[in-house]
């Protein structure tokens, strides 16, 4: 069993790197998967992730079919998850809450706002911006 704070599914290759930038900075340890079927092999694997950050809409099942999947999979069905969509957020919220997504986050906010969220559901606090000399 691997244990890792983050596992980040997202499609665009700069984006996964710019969240797993963002994360690691701020201490968490972090995975990622392109695809559903690689999310799925890496928790087949043994990867325990503490948060799952699921891009809304991927090429093939879009992240509410797979949060319902995660959902009604025992081994999967704890797994705090938070959509990320570059969607509408409001539109998306009602369906993420409805399917039992953590929190449904827009792609229009930094990602280091996302890691913030991320490090505050795992009851860290994010490592602070380095203060400028006086």
């Amino acid at each position: 069993m691997k244990i890792v704070d983050v596992l980040v599914v997202d499609d665009e290759p700069g984006t996964r790197r710019l969240i797993a930038y963002c994360g690691e900075r701020a201490g968490l340890s972090i995975e990622q998967a392109e695809s559903a079927e690689e999310l799925f092999a890496m928790l087949a694997q043994g990867v325990l992730p503490g948060v799952i950050v699921l891009d809304a809409m991927l090429p093939g099942a879009d992240g509410l079919e797979i949060l319902r999947h995660l959902r009604a999979e025992r081994s999967t069905s704890e797994i705090p998850v938070m959509l990320y969509s570059g969607h509408d957020a409001e539109a998306l919220a009602r369906f993420g809450w409805d399917t039992s997504a953590l929190e449904v986050v827009s792609k229009d906010e930094p990602p280091t706002e996302l890691v913030r969220r991320i490090a505050t559901r795992l009851g860290r606090v994010p490592d602070a911006p380095p203060s400028k000399p006086s």
